[in-house]
């Protein structure tokens, strides 16, 4: 019985796992806001929308090196400072109905 516990403790002392917490890689100046706030595109870009802009990522793989590199080139749009409106008015003609 004593074996069978060392050899448990043994397998398991084999298997370790280390959990750490990562910084994100994306760090972005305001909070995310709206409903989905976060976007993925077909062609590798991330939009993602805060308080006060609009950021974008884009990722890119170097296929000239000999090394598997990848860049994130990110931009952003700021959010204009008074809201937006749209107005909607009557049309200048009447339709005829029968």
């Amino acid at each position: 019985m004593a074996d069978e516990e060392n050899e448990q403790n043994a397998t398991s002392l084999s298997f370790r796992l280390t959990v750490t917490k990562r910084d994100p890689v994306l760090k972005l100046l305001h909070p995310v806001t709206g409903l989905e706030p976060l976007s993925w595109s077909d062609d590798q870009r991330l939009s993602v929308c805060t308080s006060r802009s609009l950021s974008f990522a884009e990722l890119h793989c170097n296929i000239n090196g000999c090394s598997p590199e990848m860049t994130l080139n990110r931009s952003c749009v700021p959010a204009p400072l008074k809201p937006c409106t749209l107005l909607v008015r009557k049309a200048k003609w009447d339709y005829v109905t029968k």
